[in-house]
């Protein structure tokens, strides 16, 4: 069965970028040309500064060794050795002789690095990862079981466990293991740029689908040379984007029971919907060849007055659009309610160690003590700790403060309306299945049913594949 699941990953996954598992902000770029599709969106390289912070010296003889694999989830110069500092408190001060050997892990060729590191027998004793990362290997035996963690924490009456996002053990609990404990988040929101509504004569953010139209139109009329929305078409921000209207339409990639139901009417009303994004030309004609960098740098340079992404850190290189710009309340479509969606990145432990407990104590020391990661290593991402996002640091941070107050408290999990994340929902997304449908859309195709029906049947092979796997 183990066996049987890691070869489906391996086929299904190592050649994917799957989203919502990197660094949660925007790399800085450039601002777009007239044509941002004919750009180069070349991923960044390596940082060697990344490889040089992977060199930790060994534990001492005689104490309780443990490795942690941290990602590179900040800029190169600041957060290794914010990580850093977390592991050399905690082995100064865990009491119990536990020593953590920190490796900092780069996000290029992540998922072979550890679907290598697990089948091989080398994993790390504990890592932080991409979203899809505990139920991945917890569907192979490979992780280890928080839940003493928050039974500690329930004892000492910590109010952790409930500042951390709403239903996040049922969403990262895989047949009765709590596979991680989230530290970070990643939402997926709309920004956009308060001068140019004004302008439009826009007095209050939509709160529906149909005012958002009516927004969009009001846009377009008032500065023809600016696209009223948008996001990346071609990558896999199309099914991100999908995702963000399907949730606030109230159904999603499957249904509650984990079941492919990717033709029901709610689905097919926010094709319609999408339709007329590209009907009414609220969206590029080109945006089918759009990647997520061009979205991002037409909203930097001015020639888009909506922008859907991750919090966008890119503007930290932009003030003068940082200071005409704001982050939008989540809308509700015709048959939901109003709601964003956020990817929860988590801490976990592997199987594999010989020191479970000693996993254990490092994972909630981190969690109890990551506030630095922010105020010291600038990562990107949001705290999963909502008491943290109350910091000093983060009111001065325009993004990071109006995403807690307007985005998070409405978030749902990305496997909505399950409860649980499933294994298979890391080839539905990374393959790109809604996604596919959405670019049929703003392709110009208006045979909504027939095109959910194309991504039903896919989401359902995915589904019984990974169904007969474990």
């Amino acid at each position: 069965m183990k066996n049987a699941l890691a070869i489906l990953l391996a086929a299904a996954l190592l050649a994917l970028p799957l989203a919502g598992c990197g660094d949660g902000g925007s790399s800085s770029a450039a601002p777009a040309s007239e044509n941002p599709a004919t750009e180069s969106t070349e991923a960044p390289a390596s940082d060697s500064s990344a490889e040089a912070a992977s060199e930790a010296p060994a534990a001492p003889e005689g104490s309780i060794a443990i490795t942690h694999w941290e990602m590179m989830n900040g800029p190169a110069t600041t957060y290794p050795d914010a990580a850093k500092g977390i592991v050399d408190r905690f082995n100064a001060e865990n009491g119990q002789g536990i020593h953590v050997t920190l490796q900092m892990t780069p996000w290029d060729n992540f998922y072979q690095t550890f679907l290598t590191a697990v089948t091989s027998g080398a994993a790390p004793d504990t890592s932080t990862g991409a979203s899809t990362q505990p139920t991945q290997y917890a569907a192979m035996d490979e992780i280890l079981d928080l839940s003493p963690i928050v039974e500690q924490w329930n004892s000492e009456g910590s109010a952790i466990p409930s500042q951390l996002p709403n239903n996040w053990q049922a969403a990262m609990t895989y047949e009765s293991t709590l596979t991680g404990i989230p530290w970070a988040l990643d939402p997926r929101q709309i920004t956009y740029r308060t001068d140019y509504f004004e302008a439009a004569g826009v007095t209050e953010l939509p709160k529906t689908w149909e005012e958002f139209l009516a927004v969009c139109q009001k846009l377009k009329e008032s500065n023809p040379d600016v696209v009223p929305f948008v996001f990346g078409g071609a990558d896999q921000m199309s099914t991100q984007t999908i995702m963000y209207f399907l949730f606030q339409n109230g159904t999603g990639l499957t249904n509650e029971n984990v079941e492919a139901d990717f033709t029901n009417p709610k689905v097919v009303e926010t094709l319609d919907f999408l339709g007329q994004l590209y009907g009414n030309q609220y969206i590029s004609e080109g945006t089918a060849s759009y990647k997520s960098a061009d979205a991002e740098k037409m909203y930097c340079s001015g020639t888009a007055a909506m922008w859907f992404g991750g919090p966008p850190a890119v503007l930290n290189d932009y003030p003068e659009i940082a200071e005409v710009s704001g982050i939008m309340e989540p809308l509700a479509g015709p048959s939901g309610t109003a709601q964003n969606y956020i990817w929860m990145n988590a801490i976990m432990a592997y199987t594999q160690t010989e020191e479970p407990d000693a996993c254990r104590a490092f994972i909630k020391y981190w969690i109890e003590n990551m506030l630095v990661l922010w105020t010291e290593g600038q990562c990107s991402q949001v705290p999963s700790v909502s008491a943290y996002s109350e910091d000093a640091y983060f009111q001065e941070i325009w993004y990071q403060k109006e995403i807690a107050e307007k985005v998070i408290p409405t978030a749902v999990p990305t496997c909505y309306p399950a409860a649980a994340l499933y294994p298979a929902f890391s080839q539905i997304e990374g393959e790109n299945y809604p996604g596919q449908a959405l670019q049929a859309v703003i392709t110009g195709r208006t045979d909504y049913e027939a095109i959910a029906t194309e991504a039903h049947d896919k989401i359902a092979k995915a589904l019984e594949d990974f169904g007969s796997s474990f």
